[in-house]
C-alpha cells in the first residue's frame, strides 16, 4: 500500500483521520503517535515535571525510551531530589548503543525506588537483564514484599548482563521473612530462582559501598560450574545486614573478589539452622575473599543454639593455577550458645588460608549442653590447602570442647606453619585434631600433626574486641609471619616482606600513649571532639576520622600531639557543619601515630544528629581486669549515677559524672581492687534507669 501522506513528527502528537463525503465529515479515532529519539547526554527524572525533551515524569519512561530508541552518548539521568519515591518496577533489558564509552548512569540522589513484587517471574523491584554498561548510584531500592505469594529482590542482574555497576545505594528487603522469596542482590540464575545451575554470564559487574539490608539471601553470585562460569565480578566494601541465611551465596565463578564487606545481622530475631556469613558453593577458580568481617550474628537472640558457620567453602574446588585465597578476613562476637565453626573446608581443593584472624571470645550466658568451637574445621578430602599466619583466639564460656584447628579427614593433604593458637575456654580445650587424636598443647599438635612449624601459643590482648578492633597489643606477637602473597592487611598498611604479622592486622603494638578520655558531642550543627592523655611518649600527631556506617572510615583532620609529657594534655577538634553531611548518625575514631610510624586507634564514638531523644548505654570491657568504663550515648545532656553492686545486691561503690549530648566514656573508678566474680553496674540517666553484669 502506497501512503498517501508522510509526516516527520518531532514530538508526541495525536493523529486523526477526516473523511468527508459532501456535506458529510467523520472522524477517525485519534492515535497518539510517541516521538523517541536514541539519547545522548544529561537528563532528570521528576515526577513533578511532564516527560519531555529533557525530563523523564518517571522510570518507567526512562525505559520505554531506552528500550525504543537506544542511545548514541554517554547518558547520565539524575533523579530530582525530593521528587520521589517513585513506586514502580525497572526492568532494563539489552539497550542498544551503550559500551565502555557510552554508558547509562542513574544518580538518584538517595530518592527511593520502591515496589511491591507478585510475580514469582518479576521478583525484582531493579531488574537488569541482558543490560551492560549501566551504573546505579545513590539510590534506595525497596521490596515492600512481606507475606506468603509476595516477592522481594532488590536488584536482579541475569542473562549476560555485564559491565554493570551498583554503588553508594541502600537495598532494604523484609527483615522478618524466612523464605528464600526474598534477597538483596541476586546475580545469575533464573527469573524465579537465582541459585539453580544455569549459564549465566553476568560478567565484570561492579556492587560497591552499599548498605543491602534484610532477605534470605543478602548477595547471590551464582553460575552453573559445570558450563561457563561468571567472570571478573566485585563485591567490594558494603555492608551487608539481617539476613536470614546466608550473607553471601557464591556458585560457579572464575576470578571473583570478595573485599572488604561487613557482614552482620545484630537485630535478626530468626535465623537458619545453619547460618552462613559467606557461603562458597560448589566450583569456583581465582577466588579472592578478603579484607572482610563477619561478626555480631546472634546479638538479638543471644540463646540460640544453631550452629553458625562465619566462611565455608563446600566443594570449591579450584586448581593448582588458579588457587583460591582466603585471607584478612576477621571474624568475631559470632554465634550465640550453639556450637561454632569460624573457617570450613568440605572437600575444596588448592585454597589457601592466610593472615585471618578468629575471635571466639563472646561470653553469653552459660551453655548447659556441650557445644564443640572449631576455628578452622577441614572435612571431607581435599588436596592443595595451606593454613598459614593466621590468629586464632578461643575464650568462650561453655561445656564443650574447644579446637583451633580441627583436620577431621586424615587423608586430606595440608601445609600448616606460623599460625597462633590461643584457646583458653571454659570448656575442653585443644589446640589441634588429626588422626582422631585430640592434641592439648601446641607442641603436642607440632609433634602429631607434623605441622605448624614456628606456630604459637599467646594471648594476642586485642586492642578493643567489643568495637571489633581485633588489632594486637601484646609485644611477643609481633614479627611471627612467614612472607606470603599478601602484601597489605585488612586496614591497607603494608606487610614486612620478611616477617609480617599473624592474623588480619599487622602487627603495631601497644604505643606509649595513654588515652584518659575521649568525647564527641554535637553543639550547634558542629561536632565538638575533646580527648585527653595522661602520658605520651615519642608520639607524632593524631588523625581524627569519621564514618557513617561504623565501617569505612576516612579522615578529617590532623591534631599535632605534645610528643614527650607525663602530665594531663586536653585535645580538642571541632568537625564543622557536621549536620551538612548526609547521615543521622556519625562514628569517629582518633589514629594514633608516633613518629616510628606505629599506629594505634581509639575506641569508636558515635554522634546522633537528630533531634529525638536516645540513650545507649554499654560497659566494657566485658569481661575486665584493672579498668572498666561505661560508654553512653545520648543527645540530651544531664547526670550519671553510677552504682556498682554484687550478686547480694550490695552497693560496693557510687559515683557520679555529668554526661553531655553525644558520646561520653567514662572511667568506673576502683574496680582494679575488686575480687574476681560477677558484679552489676547500674546506671541512672534522664530518669531511665540501665543494668548491666560484668565480670572481673
Amino acid at each position: 500500500m502506497v501512503p498517501l501522506l508522510d509526516i516527520t513528527p518531532t514530538t508526541d502528537l495525536y493523529y486523526r483521520a477526516v473523511v468527508a463525503c459532501g456535506p458529510s465529515v467523520e472522524n477517525s479515532v485519534p492515535v497518539l503517535i510517541s516521538v523517541r529519539h536514541e539519547l545522548s547526554g544529561t537528563y532528570t527524572i521528576n515526577s513533578a515535571a511532564p516527560t519531555d525533551a529533557t525530563n523523564f515524569n518517571s522510570f518507567g519512561d526512562v525505559v520505554a525510551s531506552l528500550n525504543c530508541g537506544g542511545i548514541t552518548g554517554s547518558v547520565v539521568l539524575n533523579v530530582v531530589a525530593g521528587s520521589g519515591p517513585y513506586n514502580e518496577q525497572v526492568i532494563l533489558g539489552a539497550i542498544p548503543g551503550t559500551s565502555a564509552t557510552n554508558r547509562i548512569t542513574i544518580n538518584g540522589n538517595g530518592e527511593t525506588l520502591t515496589y511491591l513484587a507478585l510475580d514469582a517471574n518479576q521478583r525484582a523491584t531493579l531488574k537488569l537483564t541482558g543490560t551492560k554498561y549501566v551504573t546505579i548510584d545513590n539510590l534506595t531500592i525497596t521490596s515492600t514484599g512481606s507475606a506468603s505469594g509476595q516477592y522481594g529482590f532488590g536488584v536482579q542482574l541475569l542473562n549476560d548482563a555485564d559491565y554493570n555497576i551498583i554503588k553508594n545505594s541502600r537495598i532494604n528487603i523484609n527483615t522478618t521473612s524466612t523464605s528464600p522469596n526474598f534477597t538483596g542482590i541476586a546475580i545469575g540464575g533464573l527469573d524465579a530462582d537465582p541459585v539453580t545451575s544455569v549459564e549465566s554470564k553476568c560478567d565484570f559487574n561492579l556492587i560497591e559501598n552499599n548498605v543491602i539490608t534484610g532477605g534470605y539471601y543478602g548477595v547471590i553470585y551464582s553460575s552453573d560450574p559445570a558450563l561457563v562460569r561468571m567472570s571478573n565480578d566485585t563485591l567490594r566494601n558494603n555492608v551487608i545486614k539481617e539476613q536470614h541465611a546466608y550473607g553471601i551465596y557464591v556458585k560457579g565463578t572464575d576470578r571473583l573478589s570478595i573485599e572488604g564487606n561487613d557482614v552482620s545481622r545484630p537485630l535478626r530475631t530468626t535465623v537458619a539452622s545453619t547460618y552462613y556469613g559467606i557461603y562458597l558453593n560448589g566450583i569456583s577458580t581465582a577466588l579472592t575473599v578478603t579484607k572482610n568481617k563477619v561478626h555480631d550474628s546472634h546479638n538479638a537472640m543471644p540463646t540460640g543454639t544453631d550452629t553458625p558457620i562465619a566462611i565455608a567453602s563446600n566443594n570449591c574446588d579450584a586448581t593448582s593455577a588458579a588457587i583460591n585465597t582466603i585471607s584478612n578476613n576477621v571474624i568475631y562476637n559470632f554465634g550465640a550458645l550453639g556450637s561454632l565453626v569460624g573457617i570450613q573446608n568440605t572437600g575444596s581443593d588448592y585454597t589457601v588460608y592466610l593472615h585471618n584472624t578468629v575471635s571466639f571470645d563472646r561470653k553469653i550466658g552459660e551453655p548447659t549442653i556441650a557445644r564443640t568451637t572449631r576455628a578452622f574445621y577441614q572435612t571431607t578430602a581435599a588436596v592443595g590447602l595451606v593454613y598459614r599466619n593466621n590468629n586464632v583466639t578461643i575464650t568462650r564460656s561453655g561445656l564443650g570442647t574447644n579446637t583451633a584447628i580441627y583436620m577431621n579427614t586424615n587423608t586430606t593433604a595440608f601445609v600448616a606453619s606460623n599460625n597462633n593458637y590461643y584457646v583458653a575456654g571454659t570448656g575442653v580445650n585443644k589446640v589441634g585434631f588429626k588422626n582422631a587424636i585430640a592434641y592439648t598443647t601446641i607442641d603436642d599438635w607440632k609433634n602429631g600433626s607434623a605441622n605448624d612449624a614456628n606456630s604459637v601459643s599467646i594471648d594476642p590482648a586485642y586492642a578493643d574486641l567489643a568495637t571489633g578492633n581485633l588489632s594486637p597489643t601484646n609485644l611477643a606477637l609481633d614479627n611471627l609471619g612467614i612472607n606470603t602473597s599478601i602484601t597489605t592487611d585488612i586496614n591497607g598498611f603494608a606487610r614486612s616482606a620478611t616477617t609480617p604479622d599473624l592474623g588480619a592486622y599487622e602487627f603495631t603494638g601497644a604505643l606509649p600513649v595513654k588515652l584518659l578520655g575521649f568525647s564527641a558531642n554535637k553543639v550547634a550543627g558542629n561536632v565538638l571532639l575533646k580527648w585527653i592523655t595522661s602520658s605520651e611518649l615519642n608520639t607524632k600527631h593524631f588523625v581524627v576520622e569519621r564514618s557513617t556506617d561504623a565501617v569505612s572510615f576516612a579522615p578529617i583532620g590532623t591534631v599535632q600531639a605534645r610528643g614527650n609529657s607525663n602530665v594531663n594534655q586536653n585535645y580538642n577538634f571541632t568537625d564543622v557543619d557536621a549536620v551538612s553531611v548526609s547521615a543521622r548518625v556519625l562514628y569517629y575514631r582518633l589514629k594514633i601515630v608516633d613518629n616510628d610510624g606505629k599506629v594505634e586507634y581509639s575506641a569508636v564514638l558515635s554522634v546522633l544528629l537528630g533531634s529525638e531523644e536516645e540513650i545507649s548505654v554499654n560497659v566494657q570491657p566485658n569481661p575486665f581486669m584493672s579498668e572498666l568504663f561505661s560508654k553512653i550515648i545520648t543527645n540530651k545532656a544531664g547526670k550519671a549515677n553510677i552504682r556498682l553492686t554484687d550478686v547480694s545486691g550490695r552497693v560496693i561503690l557510687r559515683q557520679t559524672a555529668e554526661v553531655v549530648a553525644g558520646t561520653n566514656l567514662i572511667r568506673i573508678e576502683k574496680v582494679g581492687a575488686l575480687p574476681q566474680g560477677t558484679y552489676f553496674v547500674n546506671i541512672e540517666l534522664n530518669n531511665s534507669n540501665y543494668v548491666q553484669k560484668v565480670i572481673r
